[in-house]
């Protein structure tokens, strides 16, 4: 894990750090998912379970859930997750919003730090998201790791490390994600703030590269951890 001597530059993730995309995006849209998938013949047919039982995997194994689901329904068709997979096809994003006090915490950041968006998905989604919110213009750099892509977050935060002459212990990483965002951020020597919330947030800890410096449950009490380290710089 990281020490910090000088912070110069912040590295954010994107969905479930700065925007709450498991409440606004994720919850409701699994709940439709639920419903089209007892629709299409789940052997569950209560769809508020199954609904909760999508939800728990989204939380604790989001990057297998349909092998996780499985495990729960060994027979389920694939007809069945496909219902699943139409309803996240075409995401309408209007309910999608960000707290006005998180933007202004990000503008107030860029006057004293250098700052980075990285999030990972569909590219074109994640524009949508981004342009949607009218936030690029907050980051110094916006930069999107398609998930069709074999690059991992550690080689992107490398480079953006190396690009601009950062020494990796002058840079801090903040994400939801302890087998991404953190993970990367370790074993890089970076700083790490886990914002335990929202997808992936019980991913259980592992091995030493898991565990953040610091943990947050919401993106606002990052200036607490800022406070601190600034008090440190001027003494």
């Amino acid at each position: 894990m990281g020490h910090i001597k000088t912070l110069k530059a912040i590295i954010f993730d994107f969905d479930d750090t700065i925007i709450d995309t498991y409440s606004y995006l994720i919850t409701p849209l699994e709940s439709i998912a639920a419903q089209e998938m007892v629709t299409a013949g789940s052997q569950e047919r209560d769809p508020k379970r199954l609904a909760r039982l999508l939800l728990k995997l989204r939380r604790e194994h989001p990057s297998h859930i349909e092998k996780e689901l499985l495990r729960y329904y060994p027979n389920m068709k694939p007809n069945i997750l496909a219902a699943r997979e139409r309803v996240f096809s075409n995401i309408n994003l209007d309910r999608l919003t960000i707290d006005p006090e998180v933007v202004q915490m990000i503008q107030e950041l860029s006057a004293r730090y250098y700052l980075y968006l990285v999030t990972s998905g569909e590219t074109e989604f994640q524009n949508r998201k981004i342009d949607h919110l009218k936030i690029r213009n907050l980051f110094h750099e916006v930069s999107i790791l398609d998930s069709r892509s074999n690059r991992d977050k550690k080689s992107l935060f490398k480079f953006l490390i190396e690009n601009n002459n950062y020494s990796a212990d002058s840079v801090l990483i903040v994400g939801n994600r302890i087998d991404e965002e953190i993970y990367a951020g370790n074993e890089l020597g970076m700083v790490t703030v886990l914002v335990k919330y929202g997808e992936g947030s019980e991913i259980k800890l592992g091995k030493k590269t898991d565990q953040p410096d610091y943990t947050i449950k919401n993106i606002i009490q990052l200036q607490k951890i800022l406070t601190r380290f600034e008090s440190h710089f001027r003494d």
